[in-house]
C-alpha cells in the first residue's frame, strides 16, 4: 500500500509541480501619446490567470496618475484564454522474458514509452488607456484611477487562500477554520 502511496505522491508532484513552476504574472507598458498608453498584460499557472483583469487595471490607474490624470478609459481592449505546455510526464513500459533449455539461451525483451503534456492555463489581456483630467468633460464616464486602486489589491496583497506569514489557523469544533 505504501508503495501505491508514494508512486501517487510523485505523480501528483510530476503533474503539480511544472504548472506552479510556470506560474506567473507580468504587465508590459508602452508609451503613445502623452495621456495614452497600451497595457498588455500576460499570466499563466493555476493562480494566476484570474488576476489579468485586476493587473490590468492596477496597470491603467498606476500609469494614470503617475502621469498627473485622474481618470482614464479604455479602447481597443481585448481578452485572451488558452493553455501552454509546462511539462510532460513520461512512461515506459518493460517486458522481458528468457528460456534455457539444453545448453541454448533465447529471450525476448521489449520496451516502450509515452507522455503525457501538463499544461497550465494562461489568460492576457491589452488595452489602449486613454487618460483625463478630472475637470476634462470626457471624464465624466471614465474610471477614476484613485477608486481602481481601492477596489482592487495589489497581487502580493493576496493570498489565495494561504494564510498570511506569521497568523495562526483556528479551527473550533463544527465550524470552518478562520485565520486569527
Amino acid at each position: 500500500m505504501g508503495d501505491i502511496r508514494d508512486k501517487l505522491t510523485k505523480s501528483v508532484c510530476v503533474l503539480f509541480v511544472p504548472i506552479l513552476l510556470g506560474a506567473c504574472i507580468s504587465t508590459q507598458e508602452m508609451p503613445l501619446a502623452p495621456n495614452v498608453v497600451r497595457i498588455d498584460t500576460q499570466s499563466r499557472g493555476l493562480l494566476y490567470p484570474g488576476q489579468t483583469v485586476p493587473q490590468t487595471m492596477r496597470a491603467a490607474a498606476n500609469a494614470t496618475l503617475a502621469r498627473g490624470y485622474t481618470h482614464f478609459k479604455f479602447a481597443d481592449a481585448s481578452l485572451g484564454q488558452g493553455s501552454q505546455v509546462t511539462g510532460v510526464v513520461g512512461s515506459t513500459t518493460t517486458t522481458a522474458s528468457a528460456t534455457y533449455g539444453y545448453g541454448s539461451a533465447s529471450g525476448i525483451a521489449t520496451t516502450s514509452g509515452g507522455g503525457t503534456l501538463v499544461r497550465a492555463p494562461t489568460a492576457s489581456a491589452a488595452a489602449t488607456v486613454i487618460m483625463f483630467r478630472e475637470n476634462d468633460p470626457k471624464a465624466a464616464d471614465a474610471f477614476d484611477a484613485q477608486q481602481v486602486l481601492q477596489q482592487y489589491p495589489k497581487l502580493r496583497d493576496l493570498n489565495f487562500g494561504i494564510p498570511p506569514t506569521g497568523s495562526n489557523l483556528v479551527t473550533v469544533a463544527g465550524t470552518p477554520p478562520a485565520f486569527e
